[in-house]
């Protein structure tokens, strides 16, 4: 079997990492193509070196400009690099517009495409990564939803293809890679803090919008230090609206995912924009504030490990959710395992039917 994989984000980095062991294991044929949506020296190779990635065998360097833009230039640079190859399987991650590019490639080309994290469902449709969420779904051949929630969307939507409830892949890479978090170097860090991260761009992308955010950050920081990796996309934003960051908040340069798990793992609790962030947070038994009116980990937020921000500020949710725990109930996950048997099992029976 040969698989074409594409990444081209922090998430998807982390969820390859487990996915790419296994496929060694298996001994599977795999082309890895990094699109280069996340352009920043941390926000990619670093992930590559801790975790252990491959290399990718093409790498895209996809500029930074609109999704749109971005989309076009990943299909056709897919298309010319690619041209000839073969492969039984497309494999893309999440939601981002790398997800969207592959999607559209595979199907292009006659291959069969598979989702990993098929089935998250926010409902709100003015998310770019909502409607690539279900554009990639209605075209997957195999659909490897993470948890019943995401099966329940699929069926309500009468996919066409196979559905496999997988599991959590990335609950299965923060078990993995856990033992292994680092530090941060060349940086005080204190006893306790609140770790945050800011870069969506129903966020970052609305000046008024995000000079609320930064105003909440710094009020609560004058309570508890608050430690914010910039992302590059958070950092232009500032600049080209003539906003500034609050001197309270302690900013780091965008951390590699083992310092991110550390982080994690040492804060008292976790405001977040990212649909990963809240997840890992809540393995780490983090209460997390979700600096949105919506996630599309319904899960999380109806077990109240997550929690919403919504209209209300920063500083009022903070307030309301500061005293509340949580605990992480560790167990054994063989995700990668199942979707690899599964993409091995369907392969199978696709060529069976081709006879």
């Amino acid at each position: 079997m040969r698989v074409l994989s594409i990444v081209g984000a922090r998430p998807q980095f982390i969820k390859h990492a487990v996915i790419q062991r296994k496929l060694r294991e298996y001994g599977i044929s795999e082309v890895l193509l990094h699109t280069g949506q996340h352009f920043d020296l941390n926000m990619s190779e670093i992930f590559f070196e801790s975790l252990s990635l491959t290399p990718p065998q093409i790498h895209l360097q996809t500029p930074l400009a609109s999704s749109l833009s971005q989309l076009s230039y990943m299909l056709g640079s897919m298309q010319e690099r690619l041209e000839g190859e073969s492969f039984d399987y497309v494999l893309v991650y999440g939601d981002t517009t790398s997800t969207l590019a592959g999607s559209l490639f595979a199907k292009e080309n006659g291959f069969a495409l598979a989702h990993i994290e098929a089935g998250l469902r926010s409902y709100d449709h003015s998310m770019p990564e909502e409607r690539n969420r279900v554009i990639c779904d209605h075209l997957s051949d195999i659909l490897f939803a993470p948890n019943s929630n995401a099966l329940q969307n699929l069926q309500k939507e009468g996919v066409r293809g196979e559905v496999v409830v997988s599991g959590d892949i990335m609950e299965e890479g923060f078990s993995l890679f856990l033992p292994m978090a680092q530090k941060p170097l060349n940086v005080q860090i204190p006893s306790k803090f609140i770790f945050c991260t800011l870069h969506r761009q129903s966020n970052v992308d609305d000046k008024e919008r995000l000079e609320s955010l930064l105003q909440g950050l710094d009020e609560v920081s004058k309570q508890i230090p608050i430690i914010l990796p910039l992302h590059p996309r958070t950092q232009k934003n500032i600049q080209s609206f003539s906003l500034s960051l609050p001197s309270s908040l302690i900013v780091l340069p965008p951390q590699g995912y083992l310092q991110t798990l550390w982080l994690i793992s040492h804060s008292q609790m976790v405001f977040t924009d990212s649909g990963g962030v809240q997840k890992e947070a809540s393995y780490g038994g983090k209460k997390c504030l979700v600096l949105r009116e919506v996630s599309e980990w319904v899960e999380l937020v109806e077990s109240g490990a997550c929690e919403l921000l919504g209209e209300r500020s920063i500083p009022r949710a903070y307030e309301e959710i500061k005293n509340q725990t949580l605990s992480w109930d560790k167990k054994p996950l063989n995700v990668s395992d199942r979707i690899i048997q599964s993409l091995l099992k369907h392969s199978s029976c696709t060529a069976m039917g081709e006879e």
